[in-house]
């Protein structure tokens, strides 16, 4: 099923960099005993990246992070919950939007879910000290601003 994914992927990215490019995105750090929460989205590259998604048009970005966060992990929490980390500009493979990072501290790894069909294939606690081989470049990127999870790779 996931391969089906990729293989869409890649038929449809010229519209999805269309779609995507100048647009502004979420993304959020869940950390919980000093691990960190990757996604592998059902229709991508294949890479392993944070959970988040899109900000639709009139929503604020730290409501669009909290909502995404439930759609793509089945993890609920309050706009008060998240801490923001900042903005960055994305630019990788055609694509180029803009990042507004969260992190989320949990006392306990919560189990995980797809809240929405055919969004998210796998899900990943992992130090951030031993990110995966094939990880999105927006991981690094969104992990330098956070100050209690460090990135030595």
């Amino acid at each position: 099923m996931q391969r089906l994914g990729r293989i869409i992927y890649f038929f449809t990215l010229p519209l999805l960099r269309v779609l995507l490019n100048g647009s502004r995105r979420s993304r959020i750090i869940v950390v919980a005993n000093n691990e960190i929460l990757l996604v592998k989205p059902w229709l991508g590259s294949g890479a392993w990246m944070l959970p988040g998604g899109g900000i639709d048009k009139g929503e604020k970005t730290i409501r669009a992070a909290a909502r995404e966060l439930h759609e793509e992990t089945g993890i609920r929490c309050k706009g008060n919950s998240l801490l923001p980390l900042g903005t960055i500009p994305f630019k990788h493979n055609g694509f180029a939007y803009t990042n507004d990072v969260f992190q989320l501290h949990l006392s306990v790894k919560p189990e995980v879910y797809a809240e929405q069909f055919l969004e998210i294939a796998d899900f990943l606690w992992v130090s951030p000290k031993s990110l995966p081989e094939h990880c999105s470049p927006e991981v690094k990127e969104a992990l330098r601003l956070s100050s209690l999870v460090t990135v030595t790779n």
